[in-house]
Order: C-alpha cells, then structure tokens, then sequence
C-alpha cells in the first residue's frame, strides 16, 4: 500500500537542519457538535501551552530536562521516546494524546517509532481511532429508547478480491484467505452489533454460508439483490427482527437500457420500509426508509454513475411517499410528505465530487464537467468526454428527478431547461451526511484503501430536516495516517479493503 522506506527517507529530508514539530491540542465545547474543536498550540519545557507557532527545540533543552517528573502523574520511569519527544506514558494512554504524539503529520514526523505489527497492537489502535462522536444529547427517556444503530460496509466479495490481486500484493496472502476474512468480518459485524447493516460486495454463496447463519442466530432479518448478469456479489439490507419488522422491499436494478443507454451496467440497489416495533414504536405510525447501492467504480465515467443514482433516487421517491391526506391534495413531489430516509452505500465518488454536491444540495449543474470529472476521482480527471445534455435525459424521469407521473404537469418543469447550456438537475430530498469530510486535525476521513489509492467514496446520508428522524452520533472513521500505522487492508484485523461507517439515530 505504501512505501514505508521511502516516507521515512523523505521525511528526514524535510527535517534536516531543523526539528520544527506542531502539537494539536484538542478541545471540546460543551455543546455536542459534529467535530472537536481544534487549536493549534505550540508546546514548550516549561509545560505551557501558547498560541504561537513552537519554537525550535535544542537537543541542549531537551537534556536538561531529563530527569524531572512527570507533571500529570508524578513519575520519572515511564518516559519514552516519541518521535525526538520525551513523553510519559500516562500521556500516551490517554486518546487524544495518542493522536498527538503518534507521528500524526506525515510531513513533520517519522512514522517509523509507532508502526504496529502485531494483532493486538492493531486492533487497540483501531478503537482508539475510531471513537464514538455524540452529536445530539437524548432529552428524554423515550427518545434513548427510540435509537437505533445503522453500518454500511462494503465487505469485499472474495471474487472480485482474486480477479484484482495487484491491489492487495502489499498484503500477507493468509490476510486475504476467505476463511480468515469471513472471520473477521463476521467478528466486526457482532462487535459493531448495529440493529441495521447494508452490506455491499456480498458474494451470497460465502455469505450464506460463513457469515450469515450467526447473525441469524443473533435475531437478524436479511434481504438481498444479486447483481444482474454473471455476478456473484450484491447488496444486503439485515436488521435486528426485535426493533424492525419489514413492511416493503424494493430491488432496483440498473441495467436499464428501456430507460437511458448509459443505462447498461450490472449495478444494483436495495431498498427497505421498516416499521419499528416493541418498546421502538415511533410515534404516528412512523416507517423508516433504508436505501442500499454500489454504483459504478469507473472513475472515468461518471455519467453513467449519475444516472444510476438518479434511477435510484426516482425510485426512492416513489417508494417513500407517505399515504396521507396532504399528498393526495398535490401533485408537486417537493411538497409532498415522506418517511424519514437514510442513504448509503458504496458511490465510488469523492465527498466533493459533483455527485455528492448533488446529493446534499438536492441540485448540481453539471455544464463544462467532463464524464471523468463527475465522481472525483483522480483516475478520471479531465477525462472521458463533456457531458451533454441528453446524458441527463432519462425515459420516464424528469428533470426534477421523479418519474412523470409524480409531477404536477402545471409545473412544466421541462420548461425551466430550454437553454442548451444549463444542465442543472434536481431531486426532491434534503439529505445530509452523517460525516464531515476532515477529522480535528483538517486531515481527510478515508473509507477504503488499496495499493494504488485511498479514499471516501462510501457514504451515509439521512433526511436531516425531517421531523421523525435526529442523528445522534458517528463512529469515527480513520485517515491516512492512521492506516500507514496498522498496514495494508485487508489485515489481521479489518477483513476488508473498505472501512464500516455506522451511526446512531433518534427514530420518534
């Protein structure tokens, strides 16, 4: 995945002739937020902490401090050497420490004193990554009773992982075993133990057979969709049968050629009503939405991943309408009522590709943007051809996003898009994603890895504005370097080359 001789040797070329290190500090507001509030502070030998850049550090200053205590703990003999630092190691227990004097800054620190080479080392390092961040605080007892956990998580299908090797050859080949991957996948969905996990990648066969028939026996319900054509792998909606029942299912698959010619791929989408039940009754008959997809990997065409989730946003629109009196007065799906949605999957896309942007703004104008360009990834800038309007036109989908027969026709939304130039389309949703792209430290979220490349392409949307439906918090994904530290994925602990995002949410 990386070259770890060559990332120390650039780094002691950027540090000869000056040891200049930046400490984080991190603090918290007392208000729950999405991310940690971030200062950067300079630290100097007289334990003071000032808002001016740090001061370059002798090796004079750093001997005659040697032998004196520590300040928090009071003890002399668990100092060690943390990248030219003296710390204790009360301090490096401690979480945000951790990230502060574990080499965090790729281009001011060696990553060579904390590299982890054992399972053990691995799997703690993990956890103290990947955090839970409270966003909401519950305000009563029926609101803590109403919340439920959602993960996604492209677990990688073991014949797409033999078809591509070169991606995985920095990777010990017993990592790579299905035996040993469907183990720990298996130990990652029972330790996560969320009531819903949409699950991407899922070669059926080896998941019916290794992995399934415990989370049955843990009370989960499963539905799936294989994709078309001579595929093994899916997607897979499973939830916990004591806080969900299934109420309605929806297979989408998006080898559509009746619907647009760039419609031709194998690609599917899964979705779920659920209706809570027991003690998670939601208030006025409340279902929940799930959504599950894997769009297209080709970076270099993001016209057909557009219409994919277009097709699939269509889908969801018709699908999520409630059956009340205020719909039936309109026709306008923007004024339309729906149950609460939650979005997920695997999009192949960067979290500022026009593909997200059009996914949370509920709009995007897609003129002068090369098909290349669309899903943001570096493989296919500028790449492709410039997409044009008839890209966008989808039989029996408008422009609004819903199919035909959902538009008030007073409306005459084709009208809006006479000019040739504009190449805006819409959707009916307000959604919003339960991740902020950079961690506390402005360094990028990253949800897959491989030997060639890292990145955010997994996402996990809900309808933040309706009613029914609160986040409640996020578990912390890693960055990159997070990963340099416990090496390539899959390894002896992550059984994928993509890394789970699960959330927890209010339902009322």
């Amino acid at each position: 995945m990386w070259n770890n001789s060559n990332n120390r040797e650039i780094i002691e070329n950027k540090n000869n002739g000056h040891n200049q290190n930046t400490i984080t500090k991190i603090t918290t507001t007392s208000q729950p937020t999405h991310e940690l509030t971030v200062s950067s502070l300079s630290y100097n030998k007289e334990q003071q902490f000032s808002s001016s850049s740090l001061a370059t550090k002798s090796s004079s200053s750093r001997s005659t401090k040697t032998n004196e205590n520590c300040s928090q703990c009071n003890k002399f003999d668990q100092f060690k050497s943390v990248d030219d630092e003296r710390i204790c190691l009360c301090e490096l227990d401690d979480q945000m420490n951790l990230f502060k004097y574990s080499s965090y800054n790729f281009h001011q620190h060696s990553t060579k004193s904390m590299i982890f080479d054992n399972p053990g080392q691995i799997y703690n390092y993990i956890n103290r990554c990947r955090r839970w961040i409270k966003v909401l605080e519950p305000d009563n007892v029926a609101r803590r009773q109403n919340q439920f956990s959602l993960t996604t998580y492209n677990i990688l299908a073991q014949n797409l992982l033999l078809n591509h090797l070169y991606l995985y050859r920095d990777s010990n080949k017993s990592d790579l075993e299905w035996l040993e991957r469907s183990n720990r996948l298996k130990q990652e969905l029972l330790e996560l133990n969320s009531d819903i996990f949409c699950l991407q990648e899922v070669h059926l066969e080896n998941f019916t057979t290794s992995i399934l028939p415990t989370l049955q026996e843990r009370g989960y319900q499963v539905v799936s969709k294989l994709k078309t054509g001579q595929n093994h792998d899916g997607c897979s909606i499973l939830f916990k049968k004591n806080k969900f029942r299934l109420q309605d299912s929806l297979e989408i698959q998006m080898n559509r050629p009746d619907v647009s010619n760039l419609l031709d791929r194998d690609q599917v989408a899964l979705v779920v009503k659920l209706r809570p039940i027991g003690r998670f009754r939601a208030e006025n008959n409340t279902n929940l939405i799930v959504a599950n997809t894997h769009l297209l990997f080709n970076p270099k065409r993001g016209d057909i991943k557009l219409a994919q989730l277009r097709l699939l946003l269509a889908e969801i629109q018709r699908f999520a309408i409630r059956n009340d009196s205020a719909n039936t007065a309109t026709k306008d799906p923007f004024k339309m009522n729906y149950f609460p949605i939650i979005l997920c999957g695997d999009f192949n896309s960067e979290p500022k590709s026009a593909l997200i942007e059009f996914i949370k703004k509920g709009q995007f104008n897609f003129r002068g943007l090369y098909s290349g360009d669309i899903s943001g990834q570096r493989e296919g800038f500028e790449k492709g051809r410039m997409l044009q309007k008839s890209d966008l036109v989808l039989n029996g989908i408008d422009f609004n996003t819903c199919f035909t027969n959902c538009t008030n026709e007073s409306i005459e939304t084709s009208n809006i898009f006479d000019e040739s130039e504009d190449l805006t389309v819409r959707h009916v949703f307000d959604f919003k994603s339960v991740y902020p792209i950079m961690d506390q430290f402005n360094l990028q979220f990253i949800s897959t890895s491989t030997h060639f490349d890292c990145g955010l392409v997994d996402h996990l949307f809900y309808s933040h504005n309706h009613k029914n439906l609160r986040l409640s918090a996020f578990k912390q994904l890693m960055n990159k370097q997070n990963l340099k530290k416990i090496g390539n994925i899959p390894n002896s602990i992550l059984g994928s080359d993509h890394i789970a995002l699960s959330a927890k949410f209010y339902l009322s």
